[in-house]
């Protein structure tokens, strides 16, 4: 048997994970270009909101994409501080919740009326 070792450098990997990450948004990109309610937004626009959006989602330490596509969604839906909502930011930062099933906590958690008076608070909501 022959064993090969590949060493892959930090700057390697960094490489791929951007690669990763931009075929990400970009498909993040068609399916909310695809939605008429940010029809009103321009491509550059949107494609920044999208790609601020994933960087504040792992901050969190949101790893997998489902995670990151709804923290994205809720930052364009409610504006790019709606985790700043004390409840929000709460459930987010739960330490005895997986960073992944906190998103889903959060869906289970606040009730539709909070999220529109999270929506009405916000400058840049769509």
């Amino acid at each position: 048997m022959i064993r090969i070792m590949i060493t892959i450098r930090a700057q390697q990997l960094e490489a791929l994970r951007g690669r990763r990450d931009k075929r990400f948004s970009s498909l993040l990109f068609a399916t909310f270009r695809g939605l008429d309610c940010f029809a009103r937004c321009g491509d550059e626009e949107l494609l920044r909101r999208i790609n601020a959006g994933m960087v504040r989602g792992r901050s969190y330490g949101l790893t997998w994409e489902r995670s990151i596509a709804t923290f994205v969604g809720w930052t364009l839906l409610f504006g790019s501080r709606f985790d700043s909502h004390p409840r929000i930011r709460h459930l987010l930062t739960l330490k005895e919740v997986p960073p992944d099933e906190r998103v889903a906590l959060v869906k289970e958690v606040i009730p539709p009326d909070e999220w529109q008076k999270i929506r009405a608070l916000s400058e840049d909501a769509f």
